[in-house]
């Protein structure tokens, strides 16, 4: 399985478009809506003549020059088509006509509607698009167009409800008009509602059995539905009714992804783009369609094209940010989320993801920081939360991280990552048992894990019950041959017994498939010190702390190995900086203590190692090396005290 990121903290997956609704209305740009749909009388007749022609402007003159009666519109053709005209001059003529004490009732509504469609196109504000078609209902409450207008508009706000019952209304007023029904058909899925999105692509299709868009907005209904087949054939009657239609290859190329057939994806997402080089959801679909394949570099040129096309658009710097995380470029996967959550603040994936990636770069408190805003902004992901909980283990906050991970298995009994993240944390606690037993369900929820077996097997060695450990690294490695922390951990597990020759074997191999791990480098050290090659130890420690100057262990180890060659001031700077990373640790206390007694500076000797028993009075190892300093400054009494303590902690 792909995954955006190293095992150890994985990004979410890609974020697929949704199925494209196509409208039989002509599209400004994009995804949005044309709003050519103007008087109730108008639309009326459109619809009883069966018209899914692209504007009901066009209806209404067909129909008024076939009605002598009729008079032209009291401002004057010339006037009105400018503010019919979507142009820099529209909404000042719109406004001339409304503000003429003269004008009709009717060419008024009209204007307002149009001068809407102009704020809304032209100006993009939606606040005084939807004032003027409110004023346009106050006018005739009874006119479609307005309610439908504005309905799109609050649709492209985000106000669901508003929108719903602007579309509601518009279908009260005029049960025929079919655009009224695409539009619920459109917006009821953002509440869940898929069903009453189905039935409304059903009243579509009754008033026009060739309506394309309501085949895609029903396979739409049925693809969030789950009912893959179901959404197919809907997307494959809209591929009918119009091969040129690129949304319907596009929406295609979404089923057969979920349905696990990438090359047959891929090929539909080449048509979508054939016929429609500017459609940015297609290049990210292909996009993530190459990652899935693990091809990362063809995904990048996808989403490059996304960007190109639509800069605005959060989810092309989201997609791309995974794939360099594949690529282990997580500055630049870091990039482009920090663009994405720019242009969108309330974008929750991004700052899951985005916590992640801190977590990958070692600092936990701002990845709990990105994890809470995600949380915040969804509070019923269990993700993010058990995400949140990922990031308080890496800092060591044990209680807050089984907090986490319980609230994420209460909100999704079913979330293997919980488990996995609750038992690391129960394990770390000393509470081995519960933690395999946490391995056990996540191994149900999600079998063949290579990750969940090598994590189990850690557990049963810290429970010291290295045959089942060994066993489940064994197997780790049978599912993921090329899976560098399998072999790592029965490295240490070799290690651990002793059996250092076939540690050296395992470690060679993690740190051949994962060169850029500091911890495996880190590992391998250890091993080769204990066979005596302190130079080869020295050298795997300087590389695991060039791969990351914030992995304090390599200086403690290489410390040592500067006492052995009697460089103690270079022992004391490595010391040094381990605890500048890692203030408490003890063992840098002692082995600085102990640097500090090789150059006869017992003030400071006695200083670190009356730390390190104050931090851990149960350390055999300060007490016995302070013992050697009172011995060493003639404190004789004080010595021995030192000793007989250090004697007693060791049995």
């Amino acid at each position: 399985m792909i995954v955006p990121i190293p095992a150890a903290s994985p990004i979410s997956g890609a974020e697929n478009g949704r199925p494209f609704h196509q409208t039989a209305c002509p599209a400004r740009s994009g995804q949005t809506f044309s709003r050519r749909c103007l008087l109730s009388t108008a639309a009326a007749i459109g619809a009883a003549f069966g018209l899914r022609a692209v504007s009901m402007a066009i209806a209404a003159i067909a129909v008024f020059s076939m009605v002598p009666s009729m008079q032209a519109i009291s401002a004057g053709p010339t006037e009105m088509d400018i503010c019919k005209a979507e142009s820099d001059q529209s909404i000042a003529a719109c406004g001339r006509i409304i503000e003429n004490p003269t004008t009709s009732i009717k060419d008024r509504v009209t204007a307002y509607v149009e001068r809407g469609n102009a704020w809304d196109d032209l100006k993009k504000d939606r606040d005084r698009a939807v004032a003027d078609y409110t004023a346009a209902i106050g006018l005739d409450p009874t006119s479609v167009g307005p309610h439908y207008n504005r309905g799109v508009t609050l649709e492209d706000k985000g106000d669901t409800d508003g929108a719903v019952s602007d579309y509601n209304e518009a279908i009260r007023i005029n049960p025929k008009y079919i655009y009224s029904y695409l539009g619920l058909a459109r917006v009821l899925p953002r509440k869940g509602k898929y069903d009453e999105a189905i039935v409304a692509s059903n009243e579509a299709l009754k008033i026009d059995p060739n309506s394309v868009e309501a085949y895609n907005t029903r396979g739409s209904a049925l693809y969030n539905k789950g009912d893959l087949d179901g959404a197919m054939a809907d997307f494959d009657k809209a591929g009918v009714l119009d091969p040129k239609s690129a949304s319907a290859f596009y929406n295609r190329a979404l089923v057969w992804k979920d349905k696990g057939d990438l090359d047959q994806s891929l090929a539909d997402c080449n048509m979508a783009i054939s016929l429609n080089p500017k459609y940015t959801s297609a290049y990210e679909q292909r996009g993530n369609v190459w990652s899935d394949k693990a091809n990362f570099d063809n995904a990048l040129a996808d989403y490059d094209k996304g960007v190109e096309l639509n800069p605005r658009d959060p989810k092309n710097y989201y997609n791309r940010a995974l794939a360099w995380a594949n690529k282990h470029d997580v500055d630049r996967a870091m990039a482009d989320l920090d663009k994405a959550i720019a242009i969108n603040p309330n974008y929750a994936r991004a700052l899951d993801s985005r916590a992640a990636v801190w977590r990958i770069k070692g600092d936990p408190d701002r990845a709990i920081s990105d994890s809470t805003k995600a949380i915040n902004l969804d509070p019923q992901e269990s993700n993010y939360v058990g995400n949140r909980g990922k990031a308080y283990y890496e800092k060591g906050d044990l209680k807050s991280a089984l907090e986490d991970c319980n609230k994420a298995i209460q909100l999704d009994p079913k979330n293997a990552d919980a488990y996995v993240n609750r038992a690391n944390a129960l394990d770390d606690n000393g509470d081995h048992d519960a933690a395999i037993a946490d391995y056990n369900r996540a191994m149900q929820l999600v079998p063949g894990s290579a990750e969940v077996y090598v994590n189990r097997g850690l557990a049963f060695s810290n429970k010291g019950d290295e045959v089942h450990a060994l066993d489940d690294f064994d197997t780790a490695i049978r599912l993921d041959p090329k899976y560098a922390k399998a072999y790592d951990s029965r490295g240490t597990l070799h290690f651990k017994g002793q059996n250092l020759d076939a540690a050296v074997v395992d470690l060679n191999q993690a740190i051949q498939l994962s060169p850029a791990d500091p911890k495996i480098y880190f590992n391998r050290g250890r091993v080769l010190y204990a066979k005596g090659d302190k130079n080869g130890a020295f050298d795997d420690f300087s590389a695991a702390i060039r791969l990351n100057a914030q992995y304090e262990k390599p200086y403690n180890e290489r410390g040592l190995i500067r006492i052995d060659r009697r460089d103690l001031d270079g022992a004391i700077a490595d010391f040094n900086q381990a605890l500048s990373l890692s203030p408490d640790d003890v063992d840098a206390l002692i082995n600085r203590g102990t640097a500090w007694m090789g150059r006869s500076d017992f003030v400071h000797a006695k200083t670190d190692l009356d730390r390190a028993i104050s931090l851990n009075p149960k350390s055999s190892d300060a007490y016995y090396n302070r013992g050697l300093l009172q011995q060493a400054n003639g404190n004789t009494s004080d010595a021995a005290s030192d000793f007989a303590k250090a004697k007693s902690l060791t049995h």
